[in-house]
């Protein structure tokens, strides 16, 4: 899959009515999680910049949709706070249930953030499943253009 990518339009008509204040056009799909994101989660994401590793890209339409409904509240969540209030928050969050004795991973499970974005993911994927009998291409390619300079 070459990136950056775009959402399709017809993901972006079945997203928005979840997330109405974000712009899902400016969301942008990137291959490989960054070097710095610890433990490289399916995917992460950096305002509009949405990032998934090829390797663990679901095969069915509606896992993607899932996936991309959990990114996609992460975004929202960006646009709500602020970049650095949401980021110190997360961390914040991430950091009081390691103090309160959980592992890492139940750390990062209950990290505020994280439970939102879960249950944006359960709400689509439950909605779509209702009404699974054809989902529409999830990405759309973007052709790179070449400037001459």
């Amino acid at each position: 899959m070459n990136w950056p990518d775009r959402l399709s339009s017809e993901a972006r008509m079945i997203l928005q009515p979840y997330f109405p204040d974000v712009d899902l056009g400016r969301v942008r799909l990137r291959g490989k999680i960054p070097w710095y994101v610890f433990d490289k989660p399916a995917g992460y994401t950096d305002r509009y910049s949405i990032y998934i590793d090829p390797a663990t890209i679901p095969v069915d339409p509606l896992d993607q949709f899932a996936l991309l409904a959990h990114e996609i509240e992460h975004t929202r969540q960006y646009l709500q706070y602020g970049t650095w209030r949401f980021r110190c928050l997360y961390v914040l969050s991430y950091l009081k249930n390691r103090y309160r004795g959980l592992k890492h991973r139940q750390a990062y499970q209950n990290i505020d953030f994280e439970i939102e974005a879960c249950r944006a993911e359960s709400r689509v994927a439950c909605d779509l499943l209702a009404r699974a009998s054809s989902l529409p291409q999830v990405i759309e390619k973007v052709e790179r253009e070449t400037y001459n300079v």
